[in-house]
């Protein structure tokens, strides 16, 4: 699943028992989830309620009627458990309940590139960048309608509130958030085979992204050390990377 084919939608996507219309990123990342799911806790079981793609009901307009939410519960699992592993999974996640909503999660996709507390516009070119269509209480419009009009569930999320209409202030809900909610973000190379990844890896988008990762995030300047690093311990780093990405494929083999 290379990064130019992240954005494309396909009709029938069978996951949790729904077929459904989704990104590749969008069914990437519910796969992802659902293993992690199974690893931590096997009886656990996610029923989706209502998909993306899936306009036309009055409480959840703006939200479905594109790519990358859906209505979840977790069987076997409490709702806040739930909340709290799904937020731990990249997604925006929020437990709703009565009498406004018929129990359940609403849950969106987060597109990466996104840190701190973003504004709508930034959520807006990041789902742009992905290429993806999202509603636009989702990312503030920019994506369905071209311009950036109305509130952010995923800014929202980041300023840790509710992602209703109202308010939107920051830091008025008390559950779990992570620390860091950039570090949760999917990222699809975890789904990529050998094949792909290889792929990739030997093209030439893959070798100057590597080049420049390790020119500009590994190795020190050449004036000598900078923060503390020296050449020596550039070298380290990469020969960690390279360890990293051996073990990797070696794994993928096996798999």
């Amino acid at each position: 699943m290379v990064a130019t084919a992240l954005g494309k939608t396909s009709q029938n996507n069978t996951i949790a028992g729904r077929t459904f219309k989704a990104s590749a990123w969008t069914v990437g990342h519910l796969q992802q989830t659902l293993e992690a799911l199974k690893e931590k806790q096997p009886d656990a079981q996610l029923v989706i309620s209502q998909t993306c793609y899936s306009p036309g009901f009055k409480k959840s307009a703006g939200t479905h009627d594109f790519d990358g939410a859906f209505d979840v519960k977790i069987l076997n699992m409490s709702w806040s458990s739930a909340q709290r592993f799904l937020r731990s999974q990249g997604w925006a996640a929020w437990h709703r309940t009565p009498p406004a909503f018929k129990e359940h999660i609403h849950m969106v996709t987060i597109p990466p590139g996104l840190s701190g507390r973003p504004s709508a516009a930034q959520v807006g070119a990041a789902y742009k960048k992905l290429g993806l269509k999202v509603g636009h209480y989702i990312d503030g419009g920019l994506t369905s309608t071209g311009k950036t009009y109305t509130s952010s569930q995923i800014k929202d999320y980041f300023a840790h509130a509710d992602g209703l209409a109202g308010p939107h202030t920051p830091d008025t809900d008390k559950s779990w958030h992570p620390k860091d909610i950039s570090k949760t973000i999917y990222q699809p190379e975890d789904d990529m085979d050998k094949k792909e990844l290889l792929e990739v890896l030997n093209s030439k988008d893959g070798q100057a992204a590597i080049s420049n990762a390790l020119v500009k995030k590994r190795l020190a300047p050449k004036n000598g050390p900078k923060n503390g690093r020296t050449v020596e311990d550039s070298i380290n780093k990469i020969y960690d990377l390279l360890v990293s990405m051996d073990a990797r494929l070696k794994k993928l083999e096996k798999g």
